[in-house]
């Protein structure tokens, strides 16, 4: 409504600042290079609102040629990611739901649109997981212990794998380990 107003309120002051222009004629002069120039007061100040106009496109024209660049790669920088939030996205469902390749596969995308290392692991040694790939997701869970922030749960994943394996003494040392280090955390 405010909006409304004051579009309505700038209307009205341009039609008053025309009539005013127009019922009063008067002349303008202008010396420019050792040219002079006279011509009604309402033509000059017609061609001084046009300039005026032009000059605020050119500047507009500029700024949107100067920011392009910018805006371009903030948008390519937005769209990867979308893209990478969706890969992972499906290939977080595609693990839930058991198919191992899809779920591999949607995770090594993710990966490379993503730059988050510990998600890309932790989803990377699930899809293996889920793909019956053991010695795959084995090596995805070693390399998320180099990350603090992973370290307890590649200690999980690692105890999964091995109590799958049967390896009974593997799975005590890496529960221990996990249970020492979540009171640390």
């Amino acid at each position: 409504m405010i909006r409304l107003i004051l579009v309505i309120l700038a209307i009205v002051v341009a039609c008053t600042l025309t009539g005013i222009v127009v019922l009063n004629p008067g002349t303008a002069e202008f010396e420019f290079f050792g040219l002079a120039v006279r011509t009604s007061f309402a033509l000059a100040f017609v061609v001084f609102l046009l300039g005026s106009f032009l000059m605020l496109v050119i500047w507009w024209a500029i700024y949107i040629a100067w920011t392009a660049p910018e805006k371009f790669r903030r948008f390519s920088l937005r769209r990867r990611r979308e893209r990478g939030f969706d890969a992972l996205e499906r290939a977080l469902i595609a693990s839930a739901a058991g198919e191992g390749e899809t779920a591999v596969r949607q995770a090594a995308r993710a990966d490379a649109l993503l730059d988050r290392p510990a998600l890309s692991r932790l989803l990377a040694a699930r899809a293996a997981e889920a793909a019956g790939n053991l010695p795959g997701a084995e090596a995805h869970y070693e390399a998320m212990l180099e990350d603090p922030k992973t370290r307890l749960v590649a200690r999980r994943g690692l105890a999964q794998i091995a109590h799958e394996r049967g390896e009974h003494a593997m799975t005590v040392e890496h529960a221990r380990i996990a249970f020492a280090e979540s009171k640390s955390v």
